[in-house]
């Protein structure tokens, strides 16, 4: 194993360093909820990112990411089916149709 170049491994550090130290979107969230809510909802908010993140940890080091991976044809296939059966026929059948009901008007 060879040891990387001092320069590049500067320039990794120094990259780390800034991505480590800007702060991300739930920063921000506890921020704001500390603001509006006081010293409490800031600590319950802190409590649930951070439990969030535990979470996301856990399921990767099981290998949900893997599982996911390897069955994205079963997901994506999901999405192609149309929200609602009847939808594609209502459609194709026009407001002439008898499958076409028209909601009830209010008052009569």
């Amino acid at each position: 194993m060879t040891l990387p170049d001092p320069f590049n491994f500067a320039l990794f550090l120094a990259a780390a360093l800034i991505i480590a130290v800007t702060p991300g979107p739930g920063i921000f969230y506890v921020a704001a909820r500390t603001l509006s809510g006081g010293r409490g909802e800031g600590f319950a908010s802190s409590f649930g990112t951070g439990l969030g993140g535990m979470a996301h940890v856990l399921a990767g080091a099981v290998g949900v990411p893997a599982i996911v991976l390897a069955s994205a044809e079963v997901f994506l296939a999901g999405a192609r089916r149309p929200a609602r059966p009847g939808l594609p026929a209502r459609l194709a059948a026009g407001t002439d149709s008898p499958a076409y009901r028209p909601p009830p008007s209010p008052g009569r």
